[in-house]
């Protein structure tokens, strides 16, 4: 198949078509949630917490766009903190970094296409962003100190 691709569109063309399938791996924080399938069946159940929740996440829900729009959120987020936080190494993150690179080179070969097949990785994305977390908090706060988006906190005993 990658012989094929490559005939098709050239190495410049199969370099573009490895991007855009990389952004459609990684863009939806939902992981295609509600993308395919029918394999929730809706009913009206009585007026409970659990009826509230399905209005979130089911398909005919009157919140599910609340859903995707705070899923989208979350997912921004974590993948600033992983984008901020590249100063930070140790064994760990740097072993938990090659598990990613891994499973986004997997994704690109064999699989993917969809946000669907990333949460096999949610582990180490979830782990790192606690390892980077601080990191990544430190260079957002030099980033607005030097754009002037932050004050400089003063200390009361100086």
């Amino acid at each position: 198949m990658i012989r094929k691709r490559l005939k098709q569109r050239g190495f410049w063309g199969y370099i573009s078509f490895l991007i855009k399938k990389q952004g459609y791996n990684t863009a939806d924080g939902t992981f295609g949630w509600l993308g395919e399938g029918t394999f929730i069946f809706t009913k009206t159940p009585a007026s409970t917490w659990k009826w509230w929740a399905q209005t979130f996440t089911y398909p005919n829900g009157k919140n599910v766009s609340v859903f995707r729009f705070i899923s989208q959120l979350i997912w921004i987020f974590l993948i600033g903190v992983l984008l901020f936080g590249w100063k930070y190494h140790d064994l760990i993150s740097d072993g938990l970094r090659l598990s990613l690179i891994g499973g986004f080179l997997f994704l690109l070969i064999f699989e993917g296409g969809r946000s669907r097949y990333l949460i096999q990785f949610l582990p180490s994305i979830m782990i790192l962003v606690l390892i980077l977390w601080q990191s990544s908090r430190e260079i957002i706060t030099k980033i607005l100190l030097a754009t002037g988006l932050k004050k400089m906190e003063v200390s009361q005993n100086a």
